[in-house]
């Protein structure tokens, strides 16, 4: 929950922005107290009348590159209608375009082109785009305006001095409470058993188990996906589940569950908890404590716990190998 300011708080930084304000519109409210601040600056605005601010937009197009323009996205309306321009003068294009439209409608062939679609950045439009601001750029006026545009909409020195310290503050203070923190960790078991997390992607198995309402499974690593791989050749491997499960744990004394990310079931009716780490991670002191806590889990049921890390995953293989199977997995 956000925490609410305070009244001085609220007040400060309205004084603040008043200033910020007061000064770009060439008002002086230095050795002004606070108390006089808004009926000084609501004075002096009346006496100055209308403050003018540079507009944000550039030069008005000529009628050449108006008319340019409307040739382009002519052409490219065609191309997305799937109409054939090639050879066609420009003084024709929008009657020819408009009586093909018109054709493909009559023998229902006609798609409408899809509209607000994201530009795909290429390199050729990144190096016209950059032209042509670099030969905008050299025009003094244009150069003025933007300069003068960009101070006026911009941070004062003492306003952006008064926001750092502000923020130097605020640090740390919406870290969340212990409370919070168990009530997050509860919560993810409960969002691993209906698959309601955001996955890397999805993939269908042989001998996985979906989550309810599902038909793939759902994987938040590409280790993750290799190991559904190797379940599946796996010929005493019956099923597997992904995250069916928590499994409480302490972490400097407070109480958290752990997800392990598989459960096997092999074809002699014994159960198997798989948990999917690099070699490296499991020598940390909190996954340590996750290991400890899966392993009395299972010996309390009379399951077996296993660490799958590379050595297991592509076995046979060096670090940089390792890296090179995992891509190709993408």
């Amino acid at each position: 929950m956000t925490r609410k300011r305070s009244a001085a708080t609220r007040r400060k930084i309205k004084l603040s922005n008043i200033r910020t304000k007061a000064r770009k519109d060439g008002i002086e409210v230095d050795g002004v107290s606070d108390e006089r601040l808004e009926a000084v600056v609501t004075t002096r605005r009346a006496e100055l009348g209308p403050v003018s601010k540079p507009k944000l937009r550039g030069q008005k197009r000529s009628p050449e590159a108006k008319a340019r323009i409307s040739l382009a996205q002519t052409r490219r309306f065609a191309k997305e209608s799937g109409i054939r321009v090639e050879g066609i003068p420009d003084s024709q294009l929008k009657e020819h375009v408009t009586r093909e439209r018109k054709r493909m409608k009559a023998e229902g062939s006609y798609t409408k082109p899809k509209v607000g679609g994201k530009l795909t950045m290429t390199p050729a439009l990144r190096a016209g785009m950059s032209e042509r601001m670099k030969k905008r750029w050299q025009d003094p006026a244009y150069r003025d305006r933007m300069i003068a545009t960009k101070r006026a909409y911009s941070h004062s020195p003492e306003a952006r001095a008064k926001i750092g310290e502000a923020n130097k503050k605020r640090k740390g203070v919406f870290k969340h409470s212990e409370a919070m923190k168990r009530k997050i960790s509860a919560n993810s078991v409960w969002r691993a058993k209906r698959g309601d997390f955001s996955y890397l992607g999805w993939v269908e198995t042989v001998k996985g188990v979906p989550k309810a309402g599902r038909t793939k499974i759902g994987f938040r690593s590409l280790w993750e996906k290799r190991a559904m791989t190797l379940l599946d050749e796996d010929s005493f491997v019956a099923s597997f589940q992904y995250e069916p499960l928590g499994v409480p744990y302490e972490w400097d004394g407070n109480p958290r569950f752990t997800l392990p990310d598989f459960l096997a079931t092999m074809t002699d009716g014994s159960v198997v908890m798989i948990e999917v780490k690099p070699r490296g991670y499991t020598y940390a002191p909190k996954e340590q404590a996750k290991a400890d806590a899966c392993l009395a889990f299972c010996e309390q049921r009379g399951w077996k716990y296993e660490v799958w890390d590379e050595r297991r995953l592509w076995p046979g293989l060096s670090q940089s190998e390792v890296r090179a199977a995992v891509a190709l997995l993408t």
